[in-house]
């Protein structure tokens, strides 16, 4: 399936916030937290993120029942510290 333009512009835009933005680096992890509304964006993030660490995930939690809420998030199991 070909990209579309939006989709390149996305892809150009998630390049952008993870290389000048946040400086992302090959040894760091990239967590991309999005509900269903926003998972067009958090994919172009993790797609951009993959290309430059290999320790990249995407979850995707259900939108919350007001705006601002906040919902406990676990860490992903793989990258929690030995205790």
């Amino acid at each position: 399936m070909a990209e579309t333009v939006d989709e390149k512009k996305l892809a150009k835009a998630a390049r952008t916030a993870l290389t000048q933005c946040l400086v992302l680096k090959p040894s760091e992890k990239l967590l991309v937290i999005v509900n269903p509304e926003t998972r067009r964006i958090g994919e172009a993030l993790y797609k951009e993120g993959l290309k430059i660490t290999p320790h990249t995930l995407l979850m995707v939690y259900p939108k919350g029942s007001i705006n601002g809420e906040t919902r406990r998030l676990s860490s992903p199991r793989r990258w929690r510290s030995p205790t």
